[in-house]
């Protein structure tokens, strides 16, 4: 009897079991179906050309925008195999891609455009594609071809408004270049010119007289007059300046002096902030737009944003105002797109115009050569050293305290200083935002102030609107050339923020 039951128990148990199994094998099936059969939602850009390699932000996502590249709010089917995904993806650009056209798949990693990253033994499908993307919202296709689209408006060189400027009796700004360009032609005539007096001329001739100085020739008298404000991310100096010039509009005119404020800083720009920005600016073009031939590449974000137009202009008034000499490829002619924007930029400035008409400038802008090397010998001769009167005792320390900077320099030029982190070019800047003499040299000739401090180891401080290296010397303080004075030299001269010392 015994027997029997557990035989029953047993049996009842084996049931129970396979109802279970098969309740969860329908289950996963269910589950695997369902999982394949549904949506998931994505937003689809359509990239400009193959040589697309950044995610576009700003200026050009709204390019991108503006011109149909980007559909939103699209529902993808999970089932779909490679081709018949990018064939999804692909229709709702029908109008813009040709048909002969080849598109891959693209996703962000960071600020770069990537391929999506499969085991090997896995294909592109769109569900594969929904597991990898997790929280991105974006899904590129990139064709094989550029795509080739009119501009929404043609870019023009910028124009002041001329209502007030008549009231004030201001030449229209194509007037002016015109005039310039012929003062600068007159002095390039004459048998003994230098490119460096044809510049001059033209930017003498480039003022406007609501125009505030370009900088502090008289550090006592204030400068006053109209600028133009930029706001500039240091983190972000090629992205923020393109955005900031561009967007200018009317507001622009090359005769009037950028005033640069860096994010986050408290520094009033008379000339130190804006010299640098061009100096930093003009390093990241080269790093990021320069192939190894000195020809401008074409990165499509940079395109769309009118990025070289903002180049063009950025170029231009660094030759005009005090900035480095803006020479970063070795020819300027071409056809192609982002060659004709940057020509635009030059243009609005007017320095495309005197390029034209004096060969000199156009060879001092394309002609590609290092910079000379800034040493010793040449730093200190750019300074007027201001001591207090011969003979007296303050006199004489302050002489002590220069002669051991003037051996901190000669550690700076040998790289011996903070792992070769301090450089002559980076204490020039500390005094004068410019790591190098501006081609038009300095409006106000850089200069060092002794200041008496109360601390025997005291941070050195800068003006670099005025170019003044102010170095502390203390009256109970013999010795200038110990570790611990050149350690605080240190830490000020790689001290990159404008009033944040």
């Amino acid at each position: 009897m015994a027997g029997n039951n557990v035989n029953r128990l047993t049996h009842l148990r084996d049931i129970l079991n396979a109802a279970s199994t098969s309740r969860s094998r329908r289950s996963n099936q269910q589950s695997e179906q369902k999982r394949h059969c549904g949506t998931f939602c994505k937003e689809i850009c359509l990239l400009p050309g193959p040589s697309a390699s950044l995610v576009p932000v700003q200026a050009a996502r709204l390019r991108l925008h503006q011109r149909g590249h980007i559909v939103q709010g699209v529902d993808i089917p999970k089932h779909l195999d490679k081709a018949e995904l990018i064939s999804f993806l692909a229709q709702f650009f029908k109008e813009l891609v040709p048909n002969e056209c080849v598109c891959k798949i693209m996703i962000s990693c960071g600020k770069f455009l990537v391929e999506p990253n499969l085991p090997a033994t896995e294909e592109l499908t769109s569900l594969n594609l929904h597991k990898v993307m997790k929280s991105s919202k974006t899904i590129y296709l990139q064709p094989d071809s550029n795509i080739i689209w009119q501009p929404t408006a043609p870019i023009e060189v910028l124009a002041v408004d001329t209502a007030n400027d008549r009231e004030q009796n201001i030449k229209p700004l194509d007037e002016a270049i015109e005039e310039a360009v012929s003062a600068a032609y007159k002095v390039s005539n004459r048998p003994d010119s230098t490119t460096k007096e044809i510049v001059k001329e033209f930017v003498a001739k480039m003022k406007r007289c609501d125009g505030r100085a370009l900088d502090i020739v008289d550090p006592s008298e204030a400068l006053t007059g109209k600028d133009i404000s930029i706001y500039i991310d240091r983190n972000d100096v090629l992205e923020t300046g393109n955005s900031e010039v561009t967007n200018l509009g009317n507001e622009f005119d090359p005769r009037l002096p950028l005033s640069v404020t860096f994010y986050g800083e408290t520094a009033v720009d008379y000339g130190g902030p804006r010299k640098e920005f061009f100096a930093l600016y003009l390093q990241k073009a080269y790093e990021q737009l320069v192939t190894n031939e000195h020809t401008l590449s074409l990165q499509d974000p940079m395109l769309l944003g009118n990025g070289y137009y903002a180049l063009g202009v950025i170029m231009g008034l660094s030759l005009m105002q005090a900035g480095p000499t803006p020479c970063l490829i070795n020819s300027l002619e071409g056809d192609e797109p982002h060659l004709v924007q940057l020509r635009q930029g030059l243009k609005s400035t007017g320095v495309l115009q005197l390029m034209n008409k004096v060969p000199h400038v156009l060879k001092h802008m394309t002609e590609i050569s290092a910079p000379p090397a800034l040493n010793i010998t040449r730093f200190v001769a750019l300074f007027e050293v201001k001591f207090s009167p011969e003979g007296s005792s303050k006199s004489r320390t302050q002489r002590k305290a220069y002669s051991g900077f003037v051996k901190y320099l000669r550690e700076a030029w040998g790289g011996r200083r903070a792992d070769g982190k301090v450089t002559l070019e980076k204490i020039l800047k500390f005094t004068t935002g410019a790591y190098t003499e501006p081609f038009l040299g300095f409006s106000l000739k850089p200069s060092i102030v002794f200041v008496e401090a109360d601390d025997l180891f005291p941070l050195v401080k800068s003006s670099t609107c005025a170019n003044i290296l102010f170095l502390p010397y203390n009256m109970n303080k013999n010795y200038y050339a110990d570790e611990k004075t050149y350690e605080k030299y240190d830490i000020s001269f790689l001290n990159e923020y404008f009033g944040n010392m």
